[in-house]
Formats: structure tokens, C-alpha cells, sequence
């Protein structure tokens, strides 16, 4: 199993870091990822609505130990609220799959969740949680 990661955020931030990804040479699963760049215009009730048809069309219903973690950018935001939107009606129709939500993607959080990706969303998510303070560094 590998867990679907979602990114969603604003104007074409989501877009840039598949982006940046791919010309690191990283190898991505792009059947698990999908990515969506929210405009100002952006309806949310629209865009949460095409991000569940899509997940849907991943034929996610068949896969009984299926996963979901979305990721956005800033807490509060129109991306974010999309998000958790996303997030809290997957979990209500989808009982039996796991999801989460993460928020202040940078790529090095970006980079550990690729990386793990093979664990449920849950567990992907505290770790990545965990372990992105290790990807900051202060020097003065």
C-alpha cells in the first residue's frame, strides 16, 4: 500500500513543488500523488468536491486498507479550509480508509513524506511531524 498524498494550496505553489521534485531526479508514484494550486477565484465547495471525485476515480474503494494524507501550506487559509474540508468528508464516506491533514508544507516535509509513503496516513503523518524540526536550521 502506499498512502494517495494530496497537496493543496495557493496560486501554483502545489504545481512548483512537484516541480522542484522532479528536477531533483526523485522518483515519484504519480498514481499517488495529486496536486492543486488554488486561485483567489477558486470556488472551495467546487474544489473540495472535484478533489473527492478524484480520489474516487483512483478506484480508492476497492483497496480496503487505502490512505489519504492531505497536505497544505498555511494553516487558516483558503487552501487549508479546502483541505480539511476534503479531509472530513473523505473520512465521513470512506469509514474504513485513513486519512489526515498536515499543514506548512515545505519541501523538505514534502521530501520525508515521498519517502515514507508507504506507511498509512496516520502514522505518515506524526512521523513527518516529528521529524521536520531536524529540517530547520537557525545560524547567525
Amino acid at each position: 500500500m502506499k498512502t494517495l498524498i494530496i497537496i493543496i494550496t495557493h496560486a501554483n505553489t502545489a504545481s512548483a513543488f512537484i516541480e522542484a521534485v522532479k528536477n531533483m531526479n526523485i522518483e515519484t508514484d504519480n498514481k499517488n500523488l495529486l496536486a492543486y494550486d488554488i486561485q483567489n477565484t477558486d470556488e472551495p465547495k467546487a474544489a473540495c468536491e472535484k478533489i473527492l471525485g478524484d480520489i474516487n476515480n483512483k478506484d480508492t474503494s476497492k483497496n480496503t486498507d487505502h490512505s489519504v494524507l492531505f497536505i497544505t501550506d498555511l494553516i487558516g487559509s483558503t487552501p487549508y479550509n479546502i483541505a480539511k474540508q476534503s479531509c472530513e468528508a473523505y473520512k465521513k464516506t470512506n469509514t474504513h480508509h485513513q486519512s489526515a491533514l498536515i499543514t506548512g508544507l515545505n519541501l523538505p516535509m514534502l521530501l520525508k513524506i515521498l519517502t515514507y509513503q508507504h506507511l498509512p496516513a496516520p502514522e505518515l503523518a506524526q512521523k513527518v511531524c516529528a521529524a521536520i524540526c531536524d529540517c530547520i536550521f537557525y545560524e547567525a
